[in-house]
């Protein structure tokens, strides 16, 4: 019985088999004959007079058509329309010219096509387009640090570089408020740009990010806005050619069937750019081919289901990895996008870090988040920001020696680190990897670069080997462009608020700042029910040090007093130079007794430091007096409670100074 199942199945296969081989025989002989074969004779006999194919294309139009430092014509059209002929068997010679020569060299007759030209409704009234080989658009390209252009309607009143007689050409020239610099190619519009000459740059997005690449200028620029008019780009011939047209078509049908044009997408883009399914010639040579392989097909399943339904569920699960892939890039593009919006919506520096760190998290599997910021005068890593686990560590500062690790690594080489498994990879590492509590398993770094100034080091870990790819590394460095500009920016701004904030000689807080404080806490401890006590402290007989030893020196004994009260008091509390000779100081969450303690040390700090003076006498000594006040204890207002503790400060230089008087409680 099993015998017979096995012949039975057996000649079910080979009856399968031999419909199948039939079927391929019909399909290469009626489904894909040869390009000449697909000719008329009129065409055929067109071409043998013909005898070659002239082709006018950009002498400089990168990766399209250029002419390279060799001499050599390369590029991706040029590729194609050597194919093209191979497939024709027609000699094709390529002229290389510049581009608006190429356009009036088709139109007076002096060339047969267009290697390449973007299809546009204004362009087909004086050429005919063939299939195109592909969808390309325009882009805007700006400086990286500029930020008042995003779209077309912002171009108005700027000057924009671009290429005579390209597609940006014709858009722009409809718009008298933009003011064009016309160059004779695209590279010499991007180089108008990255000189200064030109605020945009409006061209082919392929060539331009191309050209960027290939002048080591990539991070000097960014492609703004979203693309502009996409459309089909392909060769073209004379209007009413349509002997030619038809053979042009005829060629890049068989050149894209071969796959010859996927590899030369292969070469130029890294990815297929564009590809079209073919039709079968005739609706009849289909269906006989699709009733043949439907035939095999109905045998084969019934002799092999089970083998067949191993195969459906393997392909199943490979489409949904592969659709799995698509998801996690799209998702992680727009990730990319939310890095560049978080990462530009404050100006604190800190808070700018926890948005990065937020947004980088939600899109990229990790445990472990930090920005080590470089110091390169001091030789140390400021870690700016470390998340574990959601969890935010205190910063902290590690100098750059033989044991800063991997991150020191990054920092010497300014080159970017990927570990898929550090358990596996351990013994290969360039440095030395320091673990602190649960190791890791995948780490990624990259340097933090602006233009050619090393700013810092980004990492993310994971606890799982394999979490990070070249995907993710390409991702990472990406964003890590745009964070270093951030980090560059906040840092800026928070240096120059500092400055506004603080008192020019002593470097604590300036009056302003400090009434601004006050009222702050103030306005905390009524919502809290806790004290804020408020000290003012005046130098004894400062004057008189001033008149003696003069003002130089006194600016030098009020730097030195500074540094003595910030010694003594709270990360919390806040020392500022309210004028002259008197300092003052907002302690929250402080009592009466708690800011008596704080005055009596720099009570007798300041009495026991000798200052000495700039002309080498002996050291002098100096006391301060002091007056406390307590809120709500002794005002209810900013303005009350300063008060009250100018008059604890009198009544202490009253009392004969060096001394420190509390106001006395509201009645």
């Amino acid at each position: 019985m099993m015998q017979k199942v096995r012949e039975r199945a057996g000649l079910i296969l080979l009856v399968g088999f031999g419909i199948a081989l039939v079927a391929l025989e019909v399909y290469l002989l009626l489904i894909q004959p040869r390009p000449r074969d697909s000719l008329s004779p009129e065409e055929r006999q067109w071409l043998r007079n013909k005898g070659e194919l002239v082709f006018a294309g950009d002498n400089n139009y990168p990766p399209f058509e250029y002419v390279a430092e060799n001499g050599e014509y390369r590029g991706f059209n040029v590729d194609m329309v050597r194919a093209l002929g191979l497939e024709l068997g027609v000699d094709a010679r390529l002229v290389p010219m510049p581009w608006a020569e190429a356009l009036e060299a088709l139109r007076q007759g002096r060339v047969d096509a267009l290697q390449g030209i973007k299809y546009t409704s204004e362009r087909e009234k004086t050429y005919a387009f063939a299939q195109p080989y592909l969808t390309t658009s325009q882009a805007i390209f700006v400086k990286s640090d500029r930020y008042d252009i995003t779209d077309l309607p912002d171009l108005a009143g700027h000057v924009v570089a671009v290429q005579r007689g390209d597609f940006a050409h014709d858009l722009l020239k409809t718009r008298p408020e933009v003011h064009l610099l016309l160059v004779e190619n695209q590279s010499a519009a991007a180089d108008q740009l990255l000189a200064g000459e030109a605020d945009a740059f409006v061209g082919n997005r392929f060539a331009g990010l191309y050209l960027f690449q290939r002048k080591r200028a990539m991070n000097q620029v960014k492609m703004v806005g979203e693309p502009i008019a996409p459309a089909g780009y392909g060769p073209a011939v004379r209007k009413g050619d349509q002997v030619l047209l038809r053979i042009l078509n005829i060629g890049l049908e068989s050149v894209e069937r071969k796959g010859i044009k996927q590899n030369i997408d292969h070469k130029w883009f890294g990815q297929v750019i564009q590809s079209r399914s073919t039709l079968p010639s005739t609706f009849l040579t289909l269906a006989l081919v699709l009733l043949a392989i439907t035939l095999a097909s109905a045998l084969i399943i019934y002799a092999w289901n089970r083998m067949l339904m191993d195969q459906v569920r393997q392909r199943t699960q490979e489409l949904s990895i592969s659709n799995q892939a698509l998801r996690q890039r799209a998702e992680e593009m727009a990730g990319l996008y939310q890095v560049g919006i978080a990462a530009t919506s404050s100006l604190n520096f800190h808070e700018a870090l926890t948005s990065i760190y937020e947004q980088i998290s939600q899109f990229m599997g990790i445990s472990t988040f930090y920005i080590a910021i470089y110091d390169e005068l001091e030789q140390k890593l400021h870690f700016e920001i470390f998340v574990d686990r959601g969890e935010h560590r205190d910063r902290f500062t590690i100098s750059l020696d033989e044991n800063s690790g991997l991150t020191g690594w990054i920092v010497r080489s300014r080159e970017p680190l990927l570990i898929r498994d550090l358990e596996l990879e351990k013994d290969r590492l360039p440095a030395s990897f320091v673990t602190v509590g649960q190791p890791v398993r995948s780490w990624l770094g990259v340097p933090l670069m602006l233009k050619e100034k090393l700013v810092g080091v980004m990492s993310i870990q994971s606890y799982k080997p394999d979490a990070f790819d070249e995907d993710s590394l390409r991702i990472f460095s990406t964003v890590a462009s745009q964070v270093a500009m951030v980090i560059e920016n906040t840092r800026l701004h928070e240096r120059i608020r500092d400055q506004a904030i603080r008192d020019g000689v002593t470097q604590v807080y300036n009056h302003d700042y400090l009434h601004e404080q006050l009222v702050r806490e103030l306005e905390r401890s009524k919502r809290y029910h806790h004290p804020v006590s408020f000290i003012m402290l005046d130098l004894d007989q400062f004057k008189e040090f001033n008149d003696h030893y003069g003002h130089l020196a006194g600016d030098e004994v009020l730097k030195m007093v500074a540094k003595l009260i910030s010694a003594r008091v709270r990360s919390v509390d806040i020392v500022g130079r309210y004028g002259g000779d008197e300092f003052a100081i907002i302690l929250p969450q402080a009592s009466v007794s708690d800011a008596q303690a704080v005055a009596e040390r720099v009570r007798d700090a300041v009495e026991n430091t000798p200052f000495a003076s700039p002309q080498g006498d002996l050291p002098t000594t100096l006391t301060v007096s002091q007056g406390v006040a307590t809120f709500p204890d002794s005002a209810q207002s900013p303005v009350a409670l300063i008060d009250q503790a100018d008059r604890a400060l009198y009544a202490a230089k009253i009392a004969g100074r060096n001394q420190i008087h509390v106001a006395s409680p509201i009645s």
